[in-house]
C-alpha cells in the first residue's frame, strides 16, 4: 500500500479517521486513493457506517446510497447482540477495504446493483455456524463463492480459531485478507470466463474448469494431493481443480503486489517504475521475500510468504498479469 500524508504534512494510515498531529478529520476517496479532510472539501461525504464500523471511506454527494462502495455490499452480518460478533463485523469489514483497495489500485471496478446493472452484483453474507452460535440452524458454514456472493464464516475473524485451523489443515498461510482476495478471484472469474479467447489460454494453463467440482474436491479431500504438487502450484489446495488454482493464484498476485507497493513506499525497494513490467515485478518479489522470511526469523516468528514460485506457478501469475493489464494473453 502507498503512504498517505496529511494536509498538514503528518504521515497518515489508510484507516485513520484523523491526524493525530493537527486533528483534522480525514476520509478516503476510493476513486482517487486519496486521504482528505471531508469537512473542508466539497462533493464528498461520510458513509453511514462512519461511526458503527469505523469506516473511513467516503461517498459522492450525488450517491443515492447512504453507504461507500465496500459497506453497502454486505448483505447479511451475524447477530451482533451475542458473542463478539461485533467486533469480528469491525474486523470482517476493515479487511473488505483492504482487500477492496488494491481492486480499484489495479483498475478493477467493484460491481454494485445499482451501478453496474449488467454485471453480476457482488455481495458478501457474513454468517455463523454452531460451533460459534449453538443457536443457529447450521452446523457448518463454507467459506465460498456462488454467482456473486462471497460468504465467510465469522469465525474467521477471530485469530485463535485462524491459527488452529491452520494448525489442523496442515496449511503454510491462513489469514483473513488471503479469504478476501481468494474469493474474490472466484468472483473475478466470472468476467474471464465469457471471453472464448482468454478461456482457452486459461485451460491451457490452469487446467479444464468444466470438470466436476464435487468430484474432484472429495479427491482431494480424500487422497490429498501428488508428491509434486509444488512443481505446477502455488498452494496444496491450488492442486484440487483448476478453478481453485486460478483464485490460489489470484490471492497471490494481489498479495504480491500490495506487499511490493509497500516496500516501494517505505524506500526498501528502489525502482517502482521497474514494477510495471512483469518481469522486474517478479524478480524483486523473489528478492524482497527471501529478506522479508528472514527478517521474521529474526523475531523468531513464522515465514510470511512460504512459497514457492516455480516456472509454472510463473506462467499463471503473468497470465493474471496480462488480464488485469488487458494485454495480450498467451494461447
Amino acid at each position: 500500500m502507498k503512504r498517505f500524508y496529511c494536509a498538514c504534512g503528518n504521515e497518515v494510515y489508510f484507516e485513520n479517521k484523523f491526524c493525530n498531529a493537527c486533528g483534522d478529520s480525514l476520509g478516503f476517496i476510493p476513486e482517487q486513493q486519496i486521504l482528505i479532510n471531508p469537512f473542508k472539501q466539497n462533493g464528498y461525504r461520510l458513509c453511514q457506517q462512519y461511526e458503527t464500523l469505523q469506516c473511513n471511506w467516503l461517498i459522492k454527494h450525488d450517491d443515492p446510497n447512504p453507504q461507500c462502495c465496500a459497506c453497502r455490499l454486505t448483505r447479511t452480518i451475524p447477530n451482533l447482540g451475542i458473542n463478539n460478533n461485533f467486533q469480528r463485523w469491525i474486523k470482517l469489514e476493515a479487511t473488505k477495504r483492504r482487500a477492496f483497495y488494491m481492486l480499484l489500485r489495479l483498475g478493477l471496478r467493484i460491481p454494485d446493483r445499482l451501478f453496474f446493472q449488467a454485471e453480476t452484483p457482488l455481495l458478501f453474507d457474513f454468517l455463523e455456524d454452531k460451533r460459534s452460535n449453538p443457536s443457529v440452524a447450521l452446523d457448518f458454514i463454507y467459506t465460498g463463492h456462488a454467482n456473486g456472493v462471497i460468504t465467510l464464516n465469522v469465525i474467521e475473524a477471530d485469530e485463535s480459531h485462524r491459527v488452529a485451523t491452520k494448525e489442523l489443515m496442515n496449511e503454510a498461510y491462513r489469514t483473513l485478507l488471503g479469504h478476501f482476495r481468494h474469493e474474490l478471484g472466484h468472483f473475478y472469474w466470472l468476467r474471464l470466463e465469457k471471453s472464448q479467447k482468454e478461456l482457452h489460454a486459461f485451460r491451457r494453463l490452469f487446467g479444464d474448469e468444466r470438470v466436476d467440482y464435487t468430484t474432484t474436491m472429495e479427491a482431494f479431500y480424500c487422497n490429498g494431493t501428488s508428491e509434486n504438487w509444488q512443481s505446477h502450484y502455488i498452494s496444496s489446495y491450488a492442486s484440487s481443480h483448476p478453478l481453485e488454482d486460478w483464485a490460489e493464484t489470484w490471492a497471490h498476485y494481489f498479495h504480491i503486489s500490495e506487499t511490493l507497493e509497500t516496500a516501494c513506499s517505505y524506500g526498501l525497494i528502489a525502482n517502482e517504475v521497474a514494477l510495471s513490467d512483469f518481469n522486474h515485478w517478479l524478480s524483486a518479489w523473489m528478492k524482497f521475500s527471501v529478506a522479508l522470511n528472514a527478517l521474521n526469523r529474526s523475531m523468531g516468528t513464522s515465514d510470511p510468504y512460504p512459497f514457492v514460485i516455480t516456472d509454472r506457478v510463473k506462467q499463471k501469475l503473468q497470465f493474471i498479469d496480462c488480464w488485469l493489464k488487458g494485454a495480450n494473453l498467451p494461447c
